[in-house]
């Protein structure tokens, strides 16, 4: 698949939101290392991903998008990854559930396009993720950035593990978030 699901611009910036493609293995994998090794708020805090790697995710995640069983949605500037956004179908007797995962390059945080990413993932999961009816998400109670975008766009807290996540060597709070789609 590769369709593009929008152009325009951010902070006077060209930006395409659109699905991944194999061809981007190399830019996925640098993008993802960066803001892993930044240590932010992503699950994996520092591992670094090797380009074989990246593109045997690439290669499921493409699979997964073709079964209907995720969305994946990745913004580019100069035809470098610099936001991605997903949502990945559970399955079994979850398979109605999504789990969700955001990542935005720290040049572009606060400037719209995670709200922006947010939105276009919400529109194309209704449009085709036909299963779909709940999306979860975790985050870091110290992100308050995030769990504000969350709260805005329906997500509300069921759950909260303490101590649940590890991030700089210090830990913090799990916070549990849903929002039902359908």
């Amino acid at each position: 698949m590769n369709k593009i699901v929008w152009r325009g611009k951010i902070d006077g910036k060209d930006i395409i939101i659109r699905y991944p493609k194999i061809s981007d293995a190399k830019t996925a994998r640098n993008f993802i290392n960066k803001i892993s090794k930044e240590k932010s708020f992503l699950m994996i805090q520092g591992k670094q991903l090797s380009l074989k790697e990246e593109k045997k995710l690439l290669k499921k995640w493409i699979k997964d998008i073709k079964r209907k069983s995720m969305i994946k949605l990745m913004a580019l500037h100069k035809n470098e990854i610099i936001g991605s956004t997903d949502i990945h179908l559970n399955s079994g007797a979850q398979k109605h559930i999504g789990g969700l995962g955001a990542a935005v390059a720290k040049d572009f945080r606060g400037k719209g396009l995670g709200k922006l990413l947010m939105k276009l993932l919400l529109q194309e999961s209704r449009e085709n993720l036909k299963e779909l009816k709940i999306i979860t998400l975790e985050v870091f109670a110290i992100n308050k950035i995030a769990k504000n975008l969350y709260k805005k766009f329906g997500f509300k807290e069921y759950g909260r593990l303490p101590r649940g996540l590890f991030r700089r060597n210090k830990y913090t709070d799990g916070i549990l978030m849903y929002k039902k789609i359908r």
